[in-house]
């Protein structure tokens, strides 16, 4: 999560319900997890893990536009 993605979730959290906070709460618990155990929990130099954590993000993004894509395919097709 870069700087700017951090001032976006400062700034709405508190409009956010209860069940929000604890929902992204859980969100970001699963992520620094999931970071770590690609990581091997290893610390690395901070330009290095930025990048590759942009590069997994960026995967993860195509993954999911692709999933939804299919996802959309198939509910046209449930229509006709």
């Amino acid at each position: 999560m870069d700087d700017e993605e951090r001032g976006y979730w400062v700034s709405v959290l508190p409009g956010m319900t209860p069940a929000q906070r604890d929902q992204l709460q859980g969100i970001l618990e699963r992520e620094k997890t999931q970071l770590q155990s690609i990581e091997g929990g290893a610390l690395r130099a901070p330009s290095v893990v930025g990048a590759q954590r942009k590069t997994k993000r960026d995967k993860l993004q195509s993954v999911e536009e692709e999933a939804q894509q299919q996802d959309a395919a198939a509910a046209e097709q449930l229509l006709q």
